[in-house]
């Protein structure tokens, strides 16, 4: 038994030194008791006293662990209490610093981070077809090969799809076009859709001949039949063919979206393999991996293009996960460097917070050092430091928690058509625990400085009058931590810069067209009552003439689809005879548009003449090249009279005109060859009308009215003016740079802070100093500048590694730039000149404060 306190204190040393600091002695004497009661008992009945002794201190030490951090927790409150104007500057700092991670959290979470609604998501894949040749990297798929894919190939459980249009819906009220989705029967089981009411497809629906029948989302059931539930089994006229409603989908239960799904009838014999419209998913068989599908998918093609020559060949397939689809790459990164810009603002206020706690501990040092002289161990101080930080950042959580939740149905609505998923941003309850996580590691972070000084101050030192020891090393932590703060400004500033002169940029750019007073409106002709091209031109032209002669508008025109609009046809072209490219092919955007279309668009006619009567359905295609297209054909000669065949053979034209390059696409996208075909020869299922105005009032009430009186069945969709279509392209650059900048300005806004406060500290600290020099006889000027001085030293340190920091971190940028580099050196010089003068403009009231002090009362003072 003599070996029994040795043993103890063996085992005790096996404890952190804070629990044997805070419990040895009560446990060694709680130890000796139990030997002292043990005395005597036998082996069985000793063994039974010692697991009562242990059982009954294990139940004992979280109570005491509770005693103790309920003691801390109000010695940190009443310490709180008693410095009101720093608890609530520390709170409301970090209520603007967790509250702006926490709402970027929640898009990132719901964008990139929550799980797809579908069922297995990660065997889901998507299917397209490529042209390296062409430099194609992605193209829609042609019916007829996702047939000879569902035929061959084995990698897959299922093959489905949709082709996406729009239809006109003339049941329960005034026509309205829906968009429409042409769906296989495998696409539900695929995707795992579970109709709302009703049930899909089955196999024989999606064949050529089967009944009519259609899939009606949630949102027009409401919206159109007031939610009634006699809807399903009813009849609905698509384009004036009825289709009975055999069911009711969620909107979001699709990955695109849609008003209504109709069976796609897919007929190989009815399709052309050059028509790229149809959108291919599959799910890999289980063991199959992305790679195998894709060897195998590979083979195919070369089997198809060997059958099929005049359209396949050079054709393949790529494939990506259902996730790299939805959520693609560039949307991914752009949304972590948001979030690691909004992460680098939370470090720019925990610094602010460390200086301020640094500030609080020098002002306390010597109640400080009076408790650890009285026996208070550096573990407890640290413990009692710790928690005051935790507290005050669960505070600020708690406040930037409600922050985030007004801010983020904001996003919800900026960002819901410009990022995929953007409609599920909301607080959910992961979003909630990493804004808790967030705030406790915050409250460590910016305490564990303050909380290492307080423990390991001289007692002796502290407690002398005058004594500067710990006032020196504060004051390096804290210039330590401004640097830090400048570095962590300039690079969340160039960030901003450089995506706010990206975005200048991006609007300065000429579009090849002028946009204003534009207005835009589409349309779409049943089949069913429109049945041929003369039937249809007999319509738009008609409609074109009122339009025209209606009161207000300038010029109207028609187009298959408008520059910027959304969507987009190209085709293989090969020149015929000499040309630039011989028999190489060129891939080119293509439109149908009017005889006026040029005109009312503001696209320079540069050569050859533009569509007249003369061109007609069954006579000679006449078409107007691009100034792109005609150069890389025919660089040195003059195109006009030169003729041109589609990729396949099929369709021979000649051009009549050159007009100038536009950007169709998007304005971040170079002008792509383009060749204009005439309306009067062709027309695309759904047309645009192109209307230009004379003023800048509203025109969609003539358009529709006039549309009307030609034919009232049909219904006018999508009218924009050509503003909202450029708003909308420049949506998401435009979003990201105002959260950049808005950032960039809390970031600035801090760190003028925190070199302010340094410099007023020191002025404070080197006031006994100040007033010798002063009672020497030194100019205020002098003092000043030894003011400026420091602030200049810490400001160029900081600024200098947080620009090389910037240039090393600028590339992860390069995706969201248009037309500048991510390490401009003008734009990085701006931001370290414009931090530059801040902080000395920061410095500015700091040192007036210095020249202020009267030398004998600070002489007194000391």
């Amino acid at each position: 038994m003599r070996r029994g306190p040795h043993l103890f204190r063996l085992v005790l040393r096996l404890f952190p030194a804070p629990f044997r600091d805070r419990f040895g002695d009560d446990m060694e004497a709680a130890y000796r008791q139990a030997r002292a009661d043990a005395a005597g008992l036998g082996r069985r009945d000793l063994l039974q006293f010692w697991a009562g002794v242990a059982f009954d201190a294990l139940l004992r030490a979280p109570g005491e662990h509770m005693r103790m951090t309920v003691h801390d927790l109000r010695y940190a409150a009443r310490a709180l209490r008693h410095a009101p104007t720093y608890t609530l500057v520390a709170i409301a700092t970090l209520a603007l610093g967790i509250g702006a991670n926490t709402a970027i959290f929640s898009i990132v979470h719901a964008v990139a981070l929550q799980p797809l609604p579908s069922r297995d998501p990660s065997r889901l894949v998507r299917i397209w077809e490529k042209n390296d040749s062409l430099r194609i990297p992605q193209f829609s798929a042609s019916i007829p090969n996702y047939l000879s894919w569902r035929e061959r190939a084995r990698s897959f459980d299922s093959i489905g799809g949709w082709r996406q249009n729009s239809a006109t819906l003339t049941t329960g009220g005034d026509p309205q076009r829906l968009t429409r989705l042409e769906a296989t029967a495998s696409v539900f089981p695929l995707l795992g859709i579970q109709p709302l009411a009703g049930r899909p497809f089955t196999a024989g629906e999606d064949r050529p001949g089967a009944a009519r029948v259609a899939l009606l989302a949630e949102s027009v059931w409401r919206t159109r039949f007031g939610a009634r539930a006699d809807v399903v089994g009813s009849s609905v006229a698509l384009d004036g063919v009825p289709h009975t409603v055999i069911g009711l989908v969620r909107d979001r239960e699709m990955v695109v979206r849609f008003d209504v799904i109709v069976p796609l009838a897919a007929d190989a014999a009815r399709e052309s393999r050059s028509n790229h419209v149809f959108t291919a998913i599959g799910r890999l068989r289980d063991g199959v991996t992305l790679r195998q599908a894709q060897q195998e998918m590979d083979a195919i093609s070369v089997q198809l293009g060997r059958d099929y020559p005049a359209d396949d060949q050079g054709w393949g397939v790529t494939m990506a996960t259902f996730y790299d689809w939805i959520v693609p790459a560039q949307v991914r990164n752009s949304l972590y460097v948001l979030l690691a810009c909004v992460g680098l603002v939370l470090l720019i206020a925990c610094t602010n917070l460390a200086n301020l706690m640094l500030a609080r501990t020098a002002v306390n040092r010597r109640e400080q050092a009076v408790r650890l002289a009285l026996g208070a161990s550096r573990a407890r101080v640290v413990r009692e430091t710790l928690t005051e930080s935790v507290l005050v950042a669960v505070a600020g959580g708690g406040a930037g928690v409600l922050l985030a939740a007004w801010t983020i149905p904001v996003f919800r609505a900026q960002l819901t058509a410009v990022l995929p998923r953007a409609d599920g941003i909301a607080l959910s309850t992961p979003v909630l625990l990493f804004a808790g996580a967030v705030s406790v590691l915050t409250g460590v972070l910016f305490g564990a400085l303050p909380a290492y000084f307080n423990s390991r101050r001289a007692i002796v030192d502290a407690l002398k009058d005058g004594g500067r020891t710990g006032a020196a090393q504060h004051g390096r932590a804290r210039h330590a931590l401004v640097v830090a703060e400048l570095a962590l400004a300039t690079i969340v500033l160039a960030a901003a810069a450089l995506l706010l002169e990206s975005f200048v940029r991006l609007q300065k750019v000429d579009l090849g067209f002028q946009p204003a007073r534009l207005t835009t409106a589409m349309l779409g002709l049943p089949p069913a009552r429109y049945p041929d091209h003369a039937a249809g031109w007999g319509f738009y032209s008609r409609t074109l003439q009122a339009l025209a002669a209606s009161p207000g508008v300038e010029a109207a025109a028609l187009s298959s689809g408008a520059p910027l609009g959304g969507g987009n046809t190209s085709l293989g072209m090969r020149a015929v005879g000499a040309s630039a490219l011989g028999t190489q092919e060129l891939q080119a955007d293509w439109r149908m548009v009017s005889a006026d279309y040029f005109r009312t668009m503001g696209i320079p006619l540069l050569r050859g003449r533009p569509f007249d009567d003369g061109d007609r359905e069954g006579g000679q295609t006449a078409i107007i090249l691009s100034q792109d297209m005609a150069r890389r054909f025919w660089p040195n000669d003059d195109p006009i009279g030169r003729s041109i065949t589609s990729g396949n053979g099929k369709l021979t034209m000649t051009v009549v005109g050159v007009a100038g390059d536009v950007r169709n696409l998007n304005q971040a996208i170079d002008p792509r060859p383009t060749l204009y075909i005439s309306t009067s020869q062709f027309l695309f299922p759904v047309m645009t009308f192109v209307v230009r105005t004379q003023g800048d009032q509203p025109i969609a009430g003539v358009i529709r009215k006039t549309v009307d009186a030609v034919d009232p069945q049909l219904a006018v969709f999508n009218v924009r003016t050509f503003d909202t279509l450029l708003e909308t392209n420049v949506a998401q650059p435009r979003v990201t740079a105002w959260l950049f900048g808005m950032f960039a300005v809390l970031a600035l806004a801090l760190a003028a802070i925190g070199v302010y406060g340094v410099l007023a500290c020191l002025v404070a600290q080197r006031t006994r100093e100040i007033g010798v020099r002063l009672a020497l006889g030194a100019p205020p000027s002098t003092v000043r500048r030894l003011v400026v001085a420091h602030s200049l030293r810490l400001s160029v340190t900081g600024i200098a590694i947080g620009a090389a920091a910037a240039l090393a971190v600028g590339p992860a940028l390069q995706s969201q730039l248009f037309a500048i580099t991510p390490r401009d050196p003008l734009t990085l010089a701006g931001v370290c000149a414009g931090l530059l003068g801040l902080a000395l403009m920061a410095s500015y009231v700091p040192s007036r404060r210095a020249t202020r002090v009267d030398p004998l009362a600070a002489l007194r003072a000391e």
